[in-house]
């Protein structure tokens, strides 16, 4: 009975001299005692066999291969040994069943040492087995861990991540499906750029570039996927010109460019929830990204203890008093030179982002879909809007804002907000969005007769309010109604103040004036 077929390593003795060479086809015979050597087998393979007295050979293309001697049985015994492997192979020395792997592969390719221990459990000894599993291989394959890069750039600009991100299932209002952002390691400092399709990186990077050079970065390492708009003639030939260093993740592999892929669920994460949080149309989503941002770099975490990233790329301050709610609605400044006499002052709209470093907000006008740029901005959270009706009612006029619907988003790169391409948008959406009339000069104006005016009928709602002072002074606090709740106020306070030796008395010192104290029921 054979257990196994397969090819041997051998040493053949030629003319002296040990040859290495090994046997195919050589079946795994157990209950034979002796080696046994096919010569019709070797004759089938091209070699000519020849016997002279008590020697015989094995030659072909006219060279010996193998030789052999006659032994006193009338057999001929080679010249040949087995050569042992550094890891032999698993053999069962009295029964099969006694093989590891034979087992692991009986129990469903569990792992081999509870398998071991778990026969063991049961009396069945098994033979170590040092042979990788195949089937395991196949099934259980795993990939290496990631570890942690034993350095990180201590400069900025050292080393530049970049990634893009798309296609967005809606278009933005400027055309773009994608975004690619550039980061830098160090002050983790972003920069977005907004694309119709990834065809568009080239020119991004070129601008990347030279916006780098300007703030006085050198940049060093550029780390991207390997994808087509990265690995082109076009990007390596400008990045070489710079000399930088270009590097690759593997494919398949984006924890190798773990930087930029967990920047992108950042920025699409914080887009996301802006557009939603609102309730505003998708075409919003370049908008929505850029103010992310816009954010990010201006409030993110760096590894600069209280630097921010824009802070560590440019060396500017920012006021964070500065930042709106995304979406919240607003009202623009119409210029006289584009309204008449008698039309608004403003136009209503929702507000979607800030002008870059200039000092100026980025309005969405839903009945024209246009996006305007202006720095006279009033914002409805900011001032009151309770207003009293004429039957003295009161009534709010603060609406929030109900725009387009919350579909779920993937935010991409659009080219429409960095200030070149969003500018010429918006110098478009301005002429379209407020009437351009020129208006008439201004006459002057006949005051009305005051004498006729009457207190606002909006200050009768804070009578209650005057109606139930708190006292100013202690006298006024003993003739009140509610004189033994002072008192026992007072007293709880004195105690107080007492017990954690708030003040030590002393004598005043001569020709000094004590400072004098006041009542505070607060």
């Amino acid at each position: 009975m054979t257990y196994g077929q397969g090819t041997v390593n051998v040493d053949m003795k030629v003319n002296g001299k040990w040859v290495s060479n090994h046997l195919s086809e050589v079946w795994y015979v157990p209950d034979v005692s002796r080696n046994l050597f096919s010569v019709s087998q070797t004759l089938e393979k091209g070699f000519v066999f020849r016997a002279e007295g008590n020697e015989c050979s094995f030659t072909r293309d006219g060279h010996v291969r193998l030789r052999g001697i006659r032994t006193v049985n009338g057999l001929y015994a080679l010249k040949m040994r087995v050569v042992c492997p550094e890891v032999p192979a698993e053999v069962c020395f009295a029964s099969a069943d006694q093989s590891l792997q034979l087992w692991h592969e009986r129990l469903c390719h569990q792992n081999k040492t509870y398998v071991k221990e778990f026969l063991g459990q049961r009396g069945i000894e098994v033979c170590e087995s040092k042979v990788s599993c195949e089937g395991c291989l196949y099934g259980k394959h795993q990939r290496g861990r990631f570890h942690e890069r034993p350095s990180r750039p201590i400069v900025t600009g050292a080393l530049i991540h970049a990634d893009v991100c798309g296609p967005m299932q809606e278009r933005s209002i400027g055309g773009s499906r994608y975004f690619v952002c550039f980061k830098d390691d160090f002050s983790r400092f972003r920069r977005v750029f907004f694309m119709e399709s990834k065809s568009e990186v080239p020119n991004c990077l070129k601008v990347f570039l030279s916006e780098a050079k300007t703030a006085g970065h050198t940049i060093k390492e550029f780390l991207s996927d390997g994808g087509g708009e990265f690995k082109n003639s076009q990007v390596c030939g400008m990045l070489q010109s710079c000399g930088i260093n270009i590097r690759y993740s593997m494919p398949y592999t984006p924890e190798q460019n773990g930087a930029a892929e967990r920047e992108n669920r950042t920025i699409v994460e914080a887009a996301r929830s802006i557009l939603h949080h609102k309730g505003l149309p998708l075409k919003l989503w370049a908008e929505a990204v850029n103010t992310a941002v816009y954010v990010l770099n201006r409030t993110g975490p760096t590894r600069e203890k209280e630097k921010t990233p824009i802070e560590l790329w440019s060396a500017s301050s920012f006021n964070v008093h500065y930042l709106k709610v995304f979406g919240t609605k607003c009202f623009v400044h119409v210029p006289k030179q584009r309204r008449q006499k008698l039309d608004p002052k403003s136009v209503a709209g929702f507000f979607v982002g800030y002008c870059g470093e200039k000092d100026g907000y980025r309005v969405w006008l839903k009945k024209q879909n246009k996006i305007i740029l202006s720095r006279d901005v009033i914002f409805e959270n900011e001032a009151s809007y309770s207003v009293i009706a004429q039957n003295g009612k009161s009534c709010s006029v603060v609406n929030e804002p109900s725009v387009g619907h919350g579909a779920e988003i993937e935010l991409i790169k659009s080219s429409d907000v960095p200030d070149s391409d969003v500018c010429q948008e918006i110098g478009e959406a301005s002429c379209d969005a407020i009437d351009s009339k020129e208006c008439s000069d201004e006459q002057e104006r006949n005051l009305r007769d005051r004498s006729m005016l009457k207190k606002p009928a909006r200050y009768d709602n804070c009578v209650l309010l005057a109606e139930h002072a708190e006292p100013d002074t202690y006298k006024e606090a003993i003739a009140s109604k509610e004189s033994s709740e002072w008192l026992a106020a007072m007293k709880e306070e004195m105690d107080s103040l007492e017990a954690n030796n708030t003040w030590e008395l002393v004598n005043l010192p001569q020709d000094r004036k004590a400072i004098g104290s006041r009542w505070d029921s607060n």
